[in-house]
């Protein structure tokens, strides 16, 4: 008797462990693909909206780590940061965070937001401000 409630325990315990392992390996997020041309204006590439978007910024034209990583923060809002900047690679991570917003927007809404972003940034500051 007491094995058999040993047993039931153990079992129970297995199908838990393999239930989160199972939910923790499903999670893992999908990063996609964005660009970011010479007028600050990015373009997230894809069909489906995602949170995480590895940019190349090359066009911008940085001169330096500090200069970007301003940039970056100056950028920011609600809806849009940018993180893990790599100077070497000319690499930023953008993150959407839909979260934010009472209806979901498509892709073509996420890329037509960035752009009026960046227009707007640009009528205030014709170059980088740092």
């Amino acid at each position: 008797m007491l094995n058999s409630i040993y047993m039931k325990n153990f079992i129970f315990v297995l199908l838990v462990l393999v239930f989160v392992q199972s939910k923790f390996c499903f999670s893992q997020s999908v990063v996609g693909t964005a660009t970011m041309d010479a007028n600050w204006v990015i373009h997230l590439n894809g069909s489906n909206v995602l949170t995480e978007y590895n940019t190349d910024v090359t066009a911008v034209g940085f001169t330096s780590e500090e200069q970007a990583k301003n940039f970056f923060l100056w950028f920011s809002d609600n809806l849009v940061e940018y993180k893990n900047f790599d100077f070497t690679s000319k690499k930023v991570t953008v993150v959407i965070h839909p979260e934010y917003l009472r209806n979901s927007w498509t892709v073509a809404q996420w890329n037509e937001y960035l752009r009026n972003k960046a227009i707007q940034r640009k009528t205030e500051f014709p170059t980088i401000p740092y």
